[in-house]
């Protein structure tokens, strides 16, 4: 039998957020900063989200770990209608041989010009979305998990005026 899914309506995306209890609720409170990303990631310094909570969770531990403290995921309902409005940068693709895709994950994973995720000059693409290295060196990808970061103030304008909330919380 035949499973169809539910009628296409355009509402929001939901994307979660893997990060430490405290910086979780710090996110409720008082925003998103996108400056505050590290360099030297798949996709340069920004706010890195994922569609998928399983691997939020996994985020979250990683950063609980260094943090020894409580995990947390935060998501965040964006509307569609205003990421649309956003310069993107997409990546469908990252085996082996998909070039663009390592050639950027390179550029930005060893910092060259700041590791920014950068088009037109000086300008930032606000948000890139792709698959996610494990070893970066090797052109290897984590299977089934994707990434998705904002890295402008106008991606962190729509981050701020999206609803939120702690949808997971682990104390181990």
């Amino acid at each position: 039998m035949l499973f169809p899914p539910p009628p296409w309506t355009n509402g929001p995306i939901r994307l979660y957020h893997g990060t430490g209890l405290a910086s979780a609720t710090e996110i409720l409170a008082t925003g998103v900063v996108v400056s505050r990303g590290r360099p030297g990631t798949d996709f340069g310094p920004g706010f890195y989200t994922t569609t998928l909570e399983r691997q939020a969770q996994t985020w979250a531990y990683e950063q609980a770990d260094r943090d020894n403290a409580p995990a947390a995921v935060v998501a965040l309902d964006l509307s569609r209608e205003d990421l649309a409005g956003l310069a993107t940068l997409s990546f469908v693709r990252g085996d082996f041989a998909a070039e663009d895709f390592w050639s950027f994950v390179v550029h930005c994973r060893l910092a060259l010009d700041g590791g920014h995720a950068r088009w037109g000059g000086n300008k930032l693409y606000d948000v890139v979305a792709g698959p996610v290295s494990s070893f970066w060196k090797q052109r290897l990808l984590i299977a089934n998990v994707d990434q998705i970061s904002f890295h402008s103030f106008a991606a962190q304008n729509i981050l701020n005026a999206a609803p939120k909330e702690i949808s997971w919380i682990s104390n181990r």
